[in-house]
């Protein structure tokens, strides 16, 4: 039987939506599971819940767990990574750090300012993962859920061997909310998209063969609709098609949204989004899960996520679709050839097999562009050690440019990499700029 490894297991309750959907499909009920997390006591909860749903759903596969990367990885199929380097306080210092320098999240994990520190803090650790795997689990494959998605596919691909995708449900929940906005059923929409992550296209919507973008378009215009989903129904108005991922991701990725005041009351943008979140009380929510009745303990409707179904698509040799964020080599003819993509992959029993796309339309493609500079330099600087290309990477983004100078990025930059000095490398790498003293 397989052996999935899950690193960030502490993370507890994605931990218990994987292995409920894992432990309640025939072929993988009785899988291998490995659960490491550097938190002890995170991963010890973690341990304790998995046993519990291993026991309720009669598994009679292995349970493991330990701090130790290497250990975990030992006989690994499977390995998901769900790690989130510096936590919620790093978050929030990004947050408030491109605040004084005018720049606003949402959420902060894909793109911006809070993106690039994300991708700054968690590309060096996936790629010690990643390489610790080409070690100890070479034929592995990894699956990998961590944010920003993009920049760690492309990361991944430049410094590894190792198989792996990029696993994001973004796609196939827009899909569902269209459906729900043309009030059809969900199973009757036929949609195809692509794009890059957080930010691909439905380029093709239609009920038994009739396009639904005219409905969709004027549903749009209808209040009671347009409130729904403010950002990307103004952005459909605009560009003629609908955008993946939510409205409140949407709003920062453009120079036209955030930045604007007006635009943040019409549209209901809700700044600082992330920060605002209620953190779930830990310990009441394992003890709630400790002592429910043990068959209760498996969730009674499937997650959705798309990893135990790879899975099984994989043991099985069934058919299965899926959205996947893959390496370009030519999906998108007209993105760059080494950005990651996210376009329909097929599972099957000749393997993993990313559908080539064609061209998207020139705006889409525009939008994909610059957001994709933004992912390049950002991996180049940190691969590099350059602090000129991470300047570089802020300078792209499109909201970081509505809001600063040059000089005021530069600035940001220094302080956000001397707040967070204990998390990231030192980007002591300089060739531009040499007069200026870095404020580090």
């Amino acid at each position: 039987m397989a052996t999935v490894t899950i690193v960030g297991a502490g993370s507890v309750e994605f931990t218990q939506e994987v292995v409920s959907d894992l432990l309640q499909q025939p072929s993988t009920r009785h899988i291998n599971i490995h659960l490491m997390d550097i938190n002890a006591d995170h991963l010890r909860d973690a341990e304790r819940l998995v046993h519990r749903m291993m026991e309720a759903a009669g598994s009679r596969g292995s349970l493991h767990a330990s701090t130790e990367l290497r250990s975990m990885l030992h006989g690994a199929d499977y390995v998901i990574n769900t790690v989130l380097v510096g936590g919620y306080e790093a978050i929030q210092r990004d947050f408030h750090i491109a605040a004084q320098y005018g720049v606003r999240h949402t959420v902060g994990d894909t793109l911006g300012v809070s993106g690039i520190m994300r991708a700054v803090r968690t590309v060096p650790q996936v790629i010690d993962l990643a390489r610790a795997m080409e070690d100890v689990a070479p034929h592995a494959l990894l699956l990998n859920y961590t944010n920003p998605m993009s920049m760690l596919v492309m990361a991944i691909a430049r410094s590894s061997s190792i198989q792996h995708y990029g696993l994001c449900h973004s796609t196939a929940h827009t899909a569902s909310q269209v459906a729900e906005y043309l009030e059809v059923p969900f199973e009757d929409l036929h949609w195809l998209s692509a794009g890059i992550n957080h930010m691909a296209w439905l380029l093709q919507l239609s009920v038994n063969g009739e396009d639904q973008y005219p409905r969709l378009l004027e549903r749009s215009y209808d209040q009671q609709w347009f409130k729904k989903d403010p950002v990307r129904f103004d952005l459909l108005q605009r560009l003629g098609y609908f955008v993946t991922e939510s409205s409140k991701h949407n709003a920062e990725y453009y120079a036209y949204f955030a930045h604007w005041p007006k635009e943040i009351e019409r549209l209901g943008i809700p700044i600082n989004e992330y920060l605002t979140r209620q953190r779930r009380n830990l310990s009441a929510y394992l003890q709630e899960q400790q002592t429910r009745p043990l068959a209760e303990v498996l969730m009674s409707e499937p997650s959705g996520e798309y990893a135990p179904l790879l899975i099984q698509a994989r043991e099985t040799g069934e058919t299965w679709w899926f959205q996947g964020n893959v390496m370009n080599d030519g999906l998108i003819e007209n993105l760059p050839e080494d950005a990651c993509v996210e376009v329909p992959v097929l599972v099957n029993r000749h393997g993993i097999l990313p559908t080539k796309v064609g061209r998207l339309p020139h705006v889409l493609a525009g939008l994909n562009h610059q957001a994709v500079a933004v992912q390049q330099l950002t991996v180049d600087a940190i691969l590099e050690g350059s602090r000129d290309l991470l300047y570089q990477a802020v300078m792209m983004d499109a909201q970081a440019g509505a809001a600063m100078t040059l000089d005021q990025m530069r600035n940001m930059v220094d302080d956000l990499l001397a707040a967070q000095r204990d998390l990231v490398p030192s980007f002591a790498v300089r060739r531009l700029w040499p007069s200026v003293p870095m404020r580090v």
